[in-house]
């Protein structure tokens, strides 16, 4: 994904991340940190949001009781927006009222909610000249090993940090429980 971040242009913007703990997500706040950009994350659950503080967001926004999370950002950005979001959870058309004019949004692997993928009407995109950018990794075994050359360095050199949770799934009596939490959208 770095590939990706570089070649959107980041430097200094604010980044609205949903679902800011998962196997993609919590790196790019890392990311977008070491880019030194500004990171508004946003999570329905309170674990994740104080994940997303200990791991340096410099704003959370909980999105459980509101469907109008997207107004918070808008306010935490003095009303320009957010100048990208990175999206693993199906949030793009919500998250187009808080994009900046000219704003990305980079949509990874297949986002969708309530087992329904995302339908986003264009005419919104066009008016706020947007961009869309879909990532799901790269057919080729090379092509899939050279975005990772700029993370495992982040990693080497301690701009990233991995996230390691309280609770062990250690066991196979621990199955259950992690594919409960896992349901839950815990981890």
């Amino acid at each position: 994904m770095s590939r990706d971040l570089t070649n959107l242009g980041v430097e200094q913007a604010h980044i609205k991340l949903p679902k800011p703990i998962g196997p993609g997500n919590s790196h790019g706040k890392d990311y977008t940190k070491a880019f030194e950009v500004k990171v508004i994350a946003t999570a329905c659950i309170k674990e994740k949001l104080e994940v997303a503080r200990i791991f340096g967001a410099h704003q959370c926004v909980d999105n459980s009781g509101s469907q109008k999370w997207w107004k918070t950002c808008l306010e935490q950005t003095g009303g320009k927006g957010v100048d990208l979001v990175f999206d693993l959870v199906g949030l793009v058309d919500s998250s187009l009222k808080c994009l900046s004019h000219e704003g990305r949004i980079l949509t990874v692997m297949f986002a969708g909610r309530e087992r329904n993928l995302e339908k986003v009407a264009m005419n919104k995109v066009l008016l706020k000249h947007s961009k869309i950018i879909g990532y799901t990794g790269d057919p080729t075994p090379e092509a899939t090993l050279q975005p990772w050359n700029g993370p495992n360095e982040m990693l080497e050199t301690g701009l990233v940090k991995p996230i390691v949770f309280d609770h062990n799934y250690n066991s196979l009596e621990s199955v259950v429980k992690a594919l409960e939490d896992l349901s839950a959208r815990k981890m």
